[in-house]
């Protein structure tokens, strides 16, 4: 089994070194264009960036990092690929032993990245087809053709055996259809399997290499009982793991230092589509923290754009604490409810330049927001010493060079600022584990003796400075 910090590494080999082995291409402004490898074509529709390290093709909708290019063009699966990169590039693998059953997982795991690549295709056909114009029609009527090439977005028909009869054609096992969670077995059909997705709009969900692993399927039919319909968890597909857009967006949101995180894949599409290329999604589902310590690897900032509605609100709440809680600044942009009506960023964002607007004009910063909140009903000394309590901790939590900064904000807000320092100072000292406080005491106190700083000095230095140190992430670059 190939490290994970070797696979990343192989990621950040240079996407143009990789392609134009295969493709003659020209340069065209900062990117590079030629036919594409992937599909029959007269005038080139591929295109390279190296600043982004990706492909895309605007004709088939191919498109990824240099080990997914790999792995469509030579056909091998994940590992292979990896391997001959590495090989290409001179990166050393010290590949980990698999035990019989370890292997058995992997080859479990690769074959349902094949299954559900199929699957994609399958949709993609489906809603090209005429009997299905229909639902073209309505993707078209939010999306541009870009658009749904770009997230491969395809149509599951109203047939309980459409996916299953197309599988069978191709030799694929109907097992590996179920643990995919493409087909259920129910006792009402006596264990006939058949297709879980039907009559949805499908959006394929990837993992950040770029591999599908599961689909979120948008209800077409007026007395479906649900909107949205996620595939079942897999041995691939973990939700509360899965960031949608990820392997579209960790590019943009390295190099711009922060990410924009919405709640439903259709907000991550829209705002893709007005360029806004470092947003993704938390697939409608509460945030979590493996979710969170995946975004900390690209950035050390996320400004959340909910929906409007009371669920929305708390999700927002939620996951603000959950990132301040990781060490990540956080801030939040608050959209207008129209006459109580539920908005999202799908529905309110229109063009490029309204967000661009928007966002600059209702940015805040989330401690300072929580604080501002807290004011109107900060007059009673209980109150206030909640509130007080309370955001401090998030401040705790956060690097320490910007806590004075903080204190400074928040106490213009709520009054005494020595209350809220009070309250910092011990957060911070109840945070440093016993055993280490001691240390740090010790240490301090010889160093004070060095320099002749009194007993009485030290133990006020040791308040001010007792801030536990932050780890490394150890964060490797995705594209």
């Amino acid at each position: 089994m190939i490290p994970q910090s070797t696979i990343d590494q192989i990621l950040t080999v240079p996407i143009l070194d990789v392609v134009k082995d295969y493709v003659e291409l020209k340069r065209n402004g900062l990117n590079y264009t030629g036919l594409c490898p992937f599909h029959t074509e007269k005038s080139p529709s591929f295109s390279v960036s190296p600043v982004k390290n990706i492909y895309k093709c605007f004709g088939c909708s191919a498109g990824g990092g240099p080990i997914k290019f790999v792995m469509e063009k030579e056909k091998l699966p994940f590992a292979e690929a990896c391997r001959k990169l590495a090989k290409k590039f001179n990166i050393p693998i010290q590949e980990e032993d698999q035990t019989p059953e370890q292997k058995a997982a992997q080859n479990r795991r690769e074959t349902l990245y094949v299954v559900n690549s199929y699957a994609a295709a399958y949709f993609k056909e489906c809603i090209l087809a005429p009997e299905h114009k229909e639902a073209l029609a309505y993707a078209r009527s939010r999306w541009t053709d870009d658009t749904l090439k770009t997230f491969e977005i395809g149509f599951a028909p109203d047939s309980w055996d459409g996916l299953l009869e197309y599988s069978r054609k191709l030799g694929i096992k109907t097992e590996s259809l179920i643990e995919a969670g493409l087909l259920k077995e129910s006792q009402k059909t006596g264990g006939k399997p058949y297709d879980f997705f039907r009559g949805r709009l499908m959006i394929p969900l990837h993992d950040k290499y770029g591999r599908t692993i599961g689909f979120t399927g948008r209800n077409l039919k007026p007395d479906s009982k649900a909107k949205y319909l996620n595939s079942p968890e897999s041995p691939i597909y973990q939700k509360g793991k899965t960031l949608f857009g990820l392997n579209w967006a960790a590019h943009s949101i390295k190099e711009q230092g922060f990410a924009y995180l919405v709640e439903g894949n259709a907000d991550v599409i829209r705002l893709h589509q007005l360029g806004i290329l470092e947003t993704i999604g938390s697939s409608g589902t509460g945030l979590t923290l493996d979710q969170v310590l995946e975004i900390k690897k690209l950035c050390s900032s996320v400004t959340l754009i909910g929906d409007t509605d009371l669920a929305g609100q708390r999700a927002v709440d939620r996951s603000a604490k959950l990132i301040i809680g990781a060490g990540m600044n956080c801030n939040v942009v608050k959209l207008p409810s129209a006459d109580g009506q539920k908005a999202d960023p799908d529905s309110f964002f229109t063009d490029p330049d309204q967000v661009k607007e928007f966002v600059k004009a209702n940015i805040r910063d989330y401690i300072i927001d929580l604080a501002q909140s807290w004011q109107e009903k900060s007059h009673a000394p209980d109150f206030k010493l909640r509130a007080i309590e309370e955001i401090c901790f998030l401040i705790s939590k956060l690097n320490p060079s910007g806590h004075e900064v903080y204190i400074d904000q928040v106490s213009r807000l709520i009054k005494p600022k020595k209350a809220w320092k009070d309250k910092l100072k011990e957060i911070l000292k109840d945070s440093l584990p016993e055993s280490e406080e001691k240390d740090f005491k010790r240490s301090l106190r010889t160093s004070a003796l060095r320099i002749g700083i009194t007993t009485a000095s030290t133990r006020t230095i040791t308040v001010i400075t007792s801030i536990p140190r932050k780890a490394s992430s150890g964060a490797a670059t995705l594209y």
